[in-house]
């Protein structure tokens, strides 16, 4: 687990690494992040700006999750160049990442009147509107996302729809193509044994996440999942507590937080409570 944390944080490094030397060559050399915006506050604050300074600090932020703090650039930036490219896609996602699906359909959109064809913000588009509810709307623009060339977060997104409407069996058909083509995708894995879960089918969940490890044990979502599914799996209906009820009726209360002490308590020795919370979001309801 140290070695993945350190191999992401080395890949987020890298990749504002590259910003930084956008920021370096706009600004004459300076060398880090923080060195920039300390020496240059004043200068980004002028109506000259170089709009390349705007939109790559405003990446900084975003890679940085500040994504609030990356607003403030992206809307200068727009400012002086109202149809620019980047700080519209760089406005979309800070308020994504921010959670405002709302306001970041806006910008999508705002892209997609200058270019209707970009299958990528169709897909992020189709995805904010997915979020937000509005299942038809984003069908509509996975399914042009689609028609213009084939996108995996398109077609992840139509599997996921229609197993938030219930359509299991056809969302297990969509899962298991999509885990053809990348059978490495432990999130498929977890998506598919999620639908064979709501069809009330558990072995064929523990199953999916049997075939997942298999594949890519060092997974550690998916083994946490079917490590969790096979405790439920072993105990289950005759795994009794205090109260004459099982600890799968435990799983369906709404308040899990008050009850989820009681049933840690009463599971194998040594299992921890995240553990239990990543099979609720799946093998369990």
């Amino acid at each position: 687990n140290l070695i993945e944390k350190y191999e992401l944080k080395h890949h987020e490094i890298l990749k504002l690494d590259k910003e930084i030397e956008i920021l370096k060559e706009a600004l004459k050399g300076e060398e880090t992040f923080s060195s920039i915006l300390s020496t240059h506050n004043d200068e980004l604050n002028k109506e000259n700006a170089d709009i390349r300074v705007l939109t790559a600090i405003g990446n900084c932020h975003r890679k940085l999750k500040t994504f609030k703090d990356g607003t403030y650039y992206f809307e200068k930036a727009l400012e002086k160049e109202p149809n620019n490219f980047y700080a519209l896609f760089g406005l979309a996602d800070c308020y994504r990442g921010m959670n405002q699906q709302f306001k970041s359909i806006e910008y999508w959109n705002r892209i997609l009147e200058l270019d209707p064809n970009n299958k990528v913000i169709l897909t992020r588009a189709g995805d904010a509107f997915r979020t937000t509810g509005n299942l038809d709307k984003a069908v509509e623009y996975y399914n042009k996302a689609l028609n213009i060339e084939f996108d995996v977060y398109a077609a992840i997104g139509l599997a996921l729809i229609c197993k938030c409407e219930g359509k299991y069996d056809e969302a297990i058909e969509r899962f298991n193509k999509l885990i053809q083509d990348d059978p490495k995708n432990g999130r498929l894995y977890l998506d598919l044994a999620d639908c064979y879960v709501q069809k009330g089918n558990k072995e064929e969940a523990i199953a999916v996440l049997e075939r997942c490890v298999k594949v890519d044990g060092k997974n550690p979502i998916v083994k946490s999942t079917l490590d969790c599914g096979k405790i439920f799996e072993m105990y289950g209906t005759d795994y009794n507590t205090k109260d004459g009820t099982c600890v799968r009726d435990y799983i369906n209360v709404e308040d899990i937080d008050s009850q989820e002490k009681d049933v840690d308590e009463r599971l194998v020795e040594q299992r921890i409570i995240h553990n239990i919370k990543r099979f609720i979001m799946t093998l369990g309801r």
